[in-house]
């Protein structure tokens, strides 16, 4: 959540919409899914709907639009956009490519976080990029 928030702090003085309208919406969906976690954990079954499908599912459309919205903003380099586009389907992808050597559970498994790293390497390196480029700009 604090990279998400980074990114939007960073390019909210854009009139970009779509930006900001997506991003809080994952900041809404996000802690349904760790309100769901708490459900799954204590076993209280309308907790755990919060989390999956509602959260997950809302969390991960929310987060591709977010990225449309960065790669619209063009104040990070397209690749930090392209990162919290493919955040979920990557994590999904790596984790299902990954699953003969780490098995998948019922609730997901480690493996998947291998991309969410790389997603938000991805942001940073924008970051990065954004910070050269206003201190050469100084």
């Amino acid at each position: 959540m604090l990279t998400i928030i980074y990114v939007h702090r960073v390019q909210r003085s854009r009139d970009l919409r779509l930006e900001r309208h997506t991003f809080y919406v994952v900041m809404i969906a996000w802690p349904l899914v760790i309100i769901g976690n708490l459900g799954f954990v204590f076993n209280i079954p309308a907790l755990a709907s919060l989390g999956l499908p509602g959260g997950a599912v809302v969390g991960t459309v929310g987060l591709i639009a977010f990225g449309v919205g960065t790669w619209r903003a063009r104040v990070l380099p397209r690749h930090a956009g392209l990162g919290l586009i493919l955040w979920e389907p990557g994590s999904i992808a790596t984790g299902l490519m990954l699953s003969p050597v780490s098995p998948l559970r019922d609730r997901g498994s480690y493996s998947a976080g291998l991309w969410k790293g790389l997603a938000v390497a991805a942001a940073a390196w924008g970051m990065q990029a954004l910070s050269r480029r206003s201190k050469a700009a100084q």
